[in-house]
């Protein structure tokens, strides 16, 4: 397998990763961030983004990449977060639960079509003998 390359979202740096898309560094700067405003916001779970930059200490640019990715949701956003589809406010994620549905829903699908379009082939080999019909033709 060939290593895979990538920039790092936050600070730029280019790293060889796979999942991530964060370098090592930052990957656990964000880990740590994450904690202070996850437990923050367990004792205070209707703080606005603004209350927990300040009894936090965290940036607001890295709650709002905590809220896109997904780990963290929070009640009041102030319109921080839109969805990536409609636009409507959501408290988390990247997409509302409106646009989720809809985006499974085509996936799903898209995945059936697939399935059948699959078994269509390998019903039309097993008719032909493993053979496509064209290819037997009589001289």
């Amino acid at each position: 397998m060939n290593p895979q390359f990538k920039r790092c979202k936050i600070c730029g740096k280019i790293f060889q990763g796979r999942m991530s898309e964060y370098c090592e560094e930052c990957l656990r700067s964000m880990d740590e961030k994450f904690v202070r405003v996850r437990d923050y916001l367990y004792e205070k779970p209707n703080a606005t983004v603004m209350e927990v930059v300040e009894e936090t200490g965290v940036d607001e640019e890295t709650i709002t990449l905590l809220l896109q990715d997904g780990r963290l949701q929070m009640r009041d956003t102030r319109g921080m977060l839109r969805c990536e589809k409609c636009g409507r406010p959501i408290q988390g994620g990247r997409l509302c639960e409106n646009c989720r549905r809809s985006m499974s829903s085509l996936l799903e699908r898209g995945a059936q079509i697939a399935e059948r379009e699959k078994r269509a082939k390998q019903q039309d080999a097993t008719l032909n003998g493993g053979f496509k019909s064209n290819v037997l033709r009589k001289k």
